[in-house]
């Protein structure tokens, strides 16, 4: 019989009145201990919050009736130097974790900036250990540690002050509920420090905590394995080639101890050069529409004139409300680079990119894209964005090979002119070309898409994801029950 908290929309009221009161009840204490930290010497400042926040989060979770099981044994004492490895299948891991393991542990985290509220109060305080992941943290936290400098800074905590520390390898939490690669930062840090690590898997954990929003009371199982002793580093086994074989062990351990359900089935596939991965760019890997934002930068340095701007918003106007088929507006707008050298606008492009484009990118797309180049699979960029702007995305990404709009050329200016639009049913022609230059298995390929433009594209392959879909879109991916990205 189903209960009532298996109800999407009593997981949806759940999920407010839990994040709401998580909100309030970490929230409340901080100008007390503000005042209280003045007393106590700086050294044991970041301890004394450590120990605010387990508490406050222990009891938060058991107020919402979250209960623990654990499948086999906590090898040790956490108060002893250990590393600490789990899987990241929600956001609430690191405080569930914390909540658990007591004040002793350090942890490594991304950006305090990047994270929930009030988090980005209280990491600070605890002295977590945070680090920029990749160019999207740096750009957003540009003052915050490097992966070397993070790493250095967990050794130190292992080597000088003798601590347990925790470390989340897939670096990101679990996109489509399936685990992602592993980094190697873990392997690092146990050779370099000379400790144990301690692999704890958190089990059904996206049961609980849902779609990010969703909650429902129910068990967490914690999975604990034995203690790996980190390789020694010698002659005949180099620094380099440690960490890659330890990292693969731990990999194959983290993967053996999860549940069949979240690991993706092509994770040991023979060939994974031949699974194709074909993504939209406009609203699926960048938040926004980047062709709209080129034509504000352009017009920003006076590259074209207020007119031609006023001129595409109006025609995207018209296309809104039905009154413009979107092949006119997109052959219109295109117009923007009549007289436009090549070569000079690939310039352009390229410092528009690093200014503009990296901060808007989908973060959650950034690490699901990185994940399928580090199994192998080849990237494919299927989008109408204007080439020079098309070709910063597929630098970024390690694309293959694109399918984009052609744009005629005259002596290596644009005329303005369109020779073919990629939209609909040519996007299918650019991933059916593609599949056979490259010869890419779509029976076992991706498609990631945000509009209605994209069915053609995504129906020719096994795994369909709509990313944050328009209305035509979702309905299509919930009648045949393709995946959802929000």
């Amino acid at each position: 019989m189903p209960r009532l908290s298996d109800n999407p929309k009593i997981q949806t009221i759940l999920g407010i009145i839990f994040y709401s009161t998580f909100f309030i009840v970490s929230t409340i204490p901080v100008p007390f201990l503000l005042i209280a930290e003045i007393f106590l010497v700086p050294k044991n400042r970041p301890f004394f919050w450590r120990v605010a926040c387990c508490r406050i989060l222990s009891f938060h979770f058991k107020m919402f009736g979250l209960k623990v099981r654990r499948i086999g044994h906590m090898p040790s004492d956490t108060k002893k130097v250990h590393l600490y490895i789990s899987n990241h299948p929600s956001i609430m891991d690191p405080a569930y974790l914390l909540s658990l393991m007591g004040p002793e542990v350090i942890t490594l985290a991304r950006p305090h900036r990047l994270q929930m509220f009030p988090f980005t109060i209280w990491f600070p305080k605890m002295e977590v250990v945070e680090v920029t992941r990749d160019n999207y943290d740096a750009v957003h936290c540009s003052k915050i540690a490097d992966r070397h400098a993070a790493l250095d800074r967990l050794i130190n905590f292992a080597i000088n002050e003798k601590k347990p520390l925790l470390i989340f390898p897939e670096g990101h939490v679990e996109s489509g509920k399936k685990v992602h690669y592993i980094h190697s930062g873990a392997a690092r840090v146990a050779i370099r420090a000379k400790i144990q690590i301690v692999p704890m898997m958190l089990i059904n954990m996206d049961h609980i905590f849902i779609d990010k929003i969703k909650f429902r009371p129910g068990v967490i199982y914690i999975k604990m394995h034995r203690p790996l002793k980190p390789p020694a580093v010698s002659h005949e086994l180099p620094y380099r080639h440690a960490v890659k074989v330890f990292t693969k062990k731990i990999a194959e351990i983290m993967y053996g101890m999860l549940p069949e359900r979240v690991i993706p089935k092509d994770l040991y596939d023979k060939n994974p050069e031949r699974i194709g991965v074909f993504v939209d760019i406009d609203r699926t890997l960048y938040k926004y529409y980047s062709q709209q934002v080129f034509l504000k930068y352009l017009q920003r340095h006076g590259k074209v004139s207020y007119w031609v701007t006023g001129r595409i918003i109006g025609y995207l106007f018209f296309e809104k409300i039905g009154l413009l088929p979107h092949d006119v507006l997109m052959k219109q707008a295109y117009r923007f680079a009549k007289g436009w050298n090549e070569a000079h606008l690939t310039k352009i492009a390229e410092q528009f990119f690093q200014e503009e484009i990296i901060k808007d990118l989908d973060h959650d797309l950034m690490v699901v894209m990185k994940d399928h180049v580090k199994r192998g699979h080849q990237i494919f960029l299927i989008s109408e964005v204007v080439p020079p702007l098309a070709r910063q995305f597929k630098l970024f990404f390690e694309a293959r090979d694109m399918g984009l709009t052609s744009l005629q050329k005259k002596h290596g200016e644009y005329t303005g002119m369109v020779n073919e639009l990629c939209y609909g049913d040519a996007k299918a022609r650019h991933v059916k070309r593609l599949a056979k230059k490259y010869n890419i298995d779509l029976q076992k390929s991706y498609s990631y898409g945000d509009s209605p433009a994209d069915i053609p594209m995504l129906k020719l392959v096994k795994h369909k994801i709509a990313v944050r879909p328009k209305p035509e879109l979702k309905h299509e991916a919930i009648l045949h029950d393709w995946h959802i990205m929000h």
